[in-house]
C-alpha cells in the first residue's frame, strides 16, 4: 500500500495539496460506499489524476475541506464541475504527443567571431 501511496503522491502533489486530499476522500467515499459509485463520479476523479485542476475549482475545494464539509457534499459539487467541464484543464489534443517538441529556437552569435 505505501508503494501505492508513494507513486499516487508524485501524480498528484504533496499529501498536503488540495488535489491529493480530494482523490482520497473520494477514493475512502466510494469504499465506503459502492452504491454512489457512478459512472461520472469515476470519470471526474480519473480526470483529476490526468489533468491539472482548475484554479477555481482548487480554491473552492480547498475551502469546503477547511471547513470539514461532508465527503459526500464533496462528490456533488465534483461531479457538478465535470459535467460542466469546469473541473481540470483537459488538453484538446486527444492523444498526448510523448515526442519532444520545440517550443523556442535561438540562435547565438559569439562576439569574438567578428
Amino acid at each position: 500500500i505505501n508503494e501505492m501511496n508513494d507513486k499516487t503522491s508524485g501524480i498528484l502533489g504533496s499529501r498536503f495539496s488540495t488535489k491529493y486530499k480530494l482523490v482520497t476522500m473520494m477514493e475512502d467515499y466510494l469504499q465506503q460506499n459502492p452504491l454512489f459509485a457512478t459512472s461520472e463520479l469515476k470519470s471526474a476523479i480519473d480526470q483529476i489524476y490526468n489533468y491539472p485542476m482548475r484554479e477555481q475549482a482548487k480554491f473552492t475545494f480547498g475551502q469546503m475541506l477547511k471547513r470539514n464539509d461532508m465527503a459526500y457534499e464533496f462528490a456533488d459539487y465534483l461531479i457538478e464541475l465535470y459535467k460542466a467541464n469546469q473541473l481540470c484543464v483537459v488538453s484538446d489534443d486527444s492523444e498526448m504527443s510523448k515526442e519532444a517538441r520545440v517550443i523556442c529556437a535561438m540562435g547565438l552569435k559569439n562576439s569574438s567571431d567578428e
